[in-house]
């Protein structure tokens, strides 16, 4: 059954899919799209998963306990494989505290529910992406959800409504695509991880196995919208990157692209190259390779997570390109074919192993949470490390970092001279990146003798706005905050120093703001509305003889430093190898932060103060992440006290030329 309407092409277009997932998932930087190979898969997916149950209906075959036996013979054996190997290889190179994530995210696996784990965890202060060696598993929960609901509903709908099969379907890939439209701004991690707005992305697919396009008979044609949906897929992946608003809207170049190989590109010219047998060879191992890829590179980096704290150069990306592709060439030839082989392997020994280990996977990785990520295993933490874990948890919970729409009560929230609290003449405002401020600002005051009142709230920058996408439990409530502490401002004379801040970088890129009651979508808007905020801010001070002060966007670590010293410590290393980063992401935040919002505002005749963080942490080459042995970040984004206190001089001196 599997091999009666084989087409080599489509295994050409998974080996596309996958070649450039690993490349964008290695760093390549010519393939920063390479994310919409994902998308690929899924139209796949959905083409040949449901030309296979409607010719089976066809037929009068089809049996809904087969399919799901048919998938679990395609899908688990490797799966099984890959998260048991993970796990263990996991257990000799991951901190405690990461064990535990990654426990946790096994269980979920096994599930089917990895890609809701990764939604609810996404938040403010977790961890690096990079370093989850189960976060590719969302897609997989992603398609193994479409096929618990699709083959029933499919059943239902050829029972009572046949005639209208491909209408249903076609409005659900509309409903789908249109609520992945919204979220795209309105809730990007929902509409990232969650089916609801991925299933037209596996329908399209469908419809094209259900015959809801007619056939192009003209070869010159079907050449053309073959060579056509290659490029679409090409343009996605070399065009996109991660400032691109995704999926949603731009999803629709790599879907049509990858419907339109599917319907016209066999016979063709690209179908061909498709179908040639190397390339094939790729697609036949892509789902091992899929699996494999993203531990093995994760795993890499934790064997070196402090070797220099940055990304993979280019010989470690050829090693773990190469022993990827080993480990998923055996996966194929030793465990996915011979389990698929039903004169090998019966249906109950597939449902009774498939059961049983999936069990002892979430047996192991609940005995992994339960002893806490057997801390025995390596070195003890370090005072060091112990005091980073309380003072990220202290900044989490600090109530001066507020995450509702009413800024901290007057008199609450004040650093720095506590005795003039009655008299304010400094106030700070803006997100988590001016909370972090918080250590300098007070000793600052102190020094100077100035009190500063602290008006922070998570995901808010201190921007003019009539609202902020995506609205989340943290952006919620952002305009009416700023708006209550601009009021504050304005009405209060006292205040003769204004410092702003925020995690810019963030809202330059790609991010929607909204001003004047119209929604503008794009970078260029974003600039123009941060600009003019900074340019009303400066007049407004500038009008009662103060001054705005800016602060512009802190450092980026390439990779988590509490999990860098965490990691290094328990591996017996200590903190040497997480003493610097590479400066360039960094450097190139500061310059476009000066060029695309500093100057504009500059140009229309503000005056304010603008304080670079990053020329007091990084060198043209590297950033320090550490200072006599104590960390200066608290994570990826944020300063730890003693980073903080390094602004302290660059504080003082605005402060007192303001008195």
């Amino acid at each position: 059954m599997a091999n009666l309407d084989y087409r080599a092409d489509i295994d050409g277009l998974r080996a596309l899919a996958v070649s450039v997932v690993v490349l964008f998932h290695i760093g390549s930087p010519a393939f920063q799209g390479g994310y919409v190979g994902v998308d690929v898969f899924f139209v796949i997916s959905g083409y040949l998963i449901t030309k296979i149950i409607a010719d089976e209906m066809a037929t009068g075959r089809y049996s809904i306990l087969n399919f799901y036996e048919r998938r679990l013979r395609r899908l688990m054996p490797s799966l099984f494989v890959v998260a048991a190997m993970t796990l263990l290889v996991a257990v000799f190179l991951l901190a405690p505290q990461e064990l535990v994530g990654l426990a946790k995210s096994s269980i979920a696996t096994m599930l089917f529910a990895a890609n809701i784990f990764f939604f609810r965890q996404e938040g403010y202060f977790d961890g690096a992406a990079e370093l989850k060696p189960n976060l590719h598993m969302w897609s997989l929960a992603v398609e193994e959800q479409f096929y618990l609901v699709f083959p029933v509903v499919l059943l239902f709908l050829y029972r009572f409504f046949r005639p209208h099969v491909r209408a249903f379907i076609g409005l659900a890939v509309i409903l789908s695509l249109l609520a992945s439209a919204w979220a795209t701004y309105a809730a990007p991690t929902f509409n990232f991880y969650l089916p609801i707005t991925r299933a037209w992305e596996l329908l399209v697919g469908s419809l094209l196995a259900l015959g809801a396009f007619p056939e192009v008979r003209s070869r010159s044609v079907r050449g053309g919208l073959a060579f056509l949906g290659l490029g679409l897929i090409v343009v996605a992946v070399l065009g996109f990157s991660a400032a691109t608003p995704f999926p949603g809207p731009f999803a629709l170049l790599p879907i049509l692209g990858s419907a339109l190989l599917l319907w016209t590109a066999e016979g063709t010219l690209i179908g061909r190259a498709l179908s040639l047998r190397s390339v094939v060879y790729v697609g036949l191992i892509s789902y091992p390779l899929y699996l494999v890829h993203w531990p093995a590179i994760v795993l890499f980096k934790f064997a070196y997570i402090g070797a220099d704290l940055g990304d993979l150069t280019i010989g470690q990306s050829i090693l773990i390109v190469m022993v990827s592709i080993g480990c998923a060439s055996l996966l194929y030839h030793f465990v996915e074919r011979p389990f698929r082989d039903r004169n090998r392997v019966s249906s109950k020994t597939v449902f009774g192993v498939s059961a049983g280990v999936a069990f002892s996977i979430v047996a192991i990785s609940g005995a992994i949470i339960a002893q806490n990520g057997f801390p025995s295993r390596g070195s003890t933490k370090s005072e060091t490390t112990q005091s980073l874990e309380k003072e990220i948890v202290a900044f989490q919970a600090n109530d001066c970092l507020r995450r509702g729409s009413t800024p901290a009560p007057h008199g609450q929230c004040k650093l720095g001279n506590m005795e003039s609290e009655r008299h304010p003449i400094a106030l700070l405002w803006g997100d988590s990146q001016a909370a972090h401020l918080a250590p300098a600002m007070e000793s600052a005051g102190a020094e100077t003798g100035v009190a500063i009142q602290q008006h922070t709230k998570a995901g808010c920058p201190p921007i003019l706005a009539d609202g902020f996408f995506p609205e989340n439990r943290m952006t919620s409530g952002c305009p009416a905050f700023n708006q209550a502490v601009l009021a504050r401002i304005e009405g209060d004379q006292r205040i003769k120093v204004l410092f702003v801040a925020a995690q810019w970088e963030t809202y330059l890129e790609g991010r929607v703001l909204a001003t004047s009651g119209t929604w503008r979508v794009g970078t260029r808007d974003s600039y123009a509305t941060i600009s003019a905020t900074l340019h009303k801010l400066a007049g407004l001070m500038q009008a009662r003889g103060g001054k705005l002060v800016v602060v512009g966007p802190a450092p980026t670590p390439v990779v988590d430093l509490l999990t860098c010293i965490r990691t290094s410590e328990f591996q017996g290393r200590g903190q040497l190898p997480c003493q610097s980063f590479a400066a360039a992401a960094s450097l190139k935040n500061a310059a476009d932060f000066r060029q695309s919002i500093i100057a504009p505002a500059l140009s229309s005749g503000g005056t304010l103060v603008v304080i670079d963080p990053v020329s007091l942490f990084c060198d043209n080459e590297r950033c320090e992440a550490t200072s006599s042995g104590r960390p200066l970040f608290l994570d990826q984004v944020h300063f730890s006290e003693t980073g903080s206190i390094r602004l302290q001089e660059a504080i003082t001196n605005a402060l007192e030329q303001a008195r």
